[in-house]
């Protein structure tokens, strides 16, 4: 697990955070009132080499949001993320919309915020 040097996190609708990014979107998300699941899986996840895990999936309208927090340390190989994305989008027959946002967007909370913001607005 990466963490900012000297950063505290904590849980993510009952689990640890994954990363210190990870603990900015989601204190993002619930400042502006979305709902979300985290570490949502697909194509069962973990469990199967092809499976894909989801770092967060927004409740978004009219279709739910997969966002993917891209930190340096863990997502070092951008062409396999990417093309799991596309399977992704693709093997849910397009029913989800795909966001991705870089660990040098939310090396702040304030960053982070703001992220957020732009991309989804405040929730109704």
């Amino acid at each position: 697990m990466f963490v900012e040097p000297g950063e505290k996190i904590g849980l993510i609708h009952g689990v640890k955070a994954g990363s210190s990014y990870e603990w900015r979107v989601a204190i993002s998300l619930t400042k502006y009132g979305w709902e979300f699941d985290y570490q949502a899986s697909f194509f069962q996840g973990r469990r199967v080499r092809g499976g894909l895990v989801v770092d967060f999936l927004v409740h978004t309208i009219p279709l739910r949001t997969a966002l993917f927090v891209d930190g340096e340390y863990w997502h070092p190989n951008r062409e396999r993320d990417r093309l799991a994305r596309l399977l992704l989008y693709s093997g849910t027959g397009g029913s989800i919309e795909v966001e991705v946002i870089t660990g040098a967007q939310v090396k702040t909370q304030e960053l982070s915020d703001q992220v957020i913001l732009d991309l989804f607005g405040r929730a109704a």
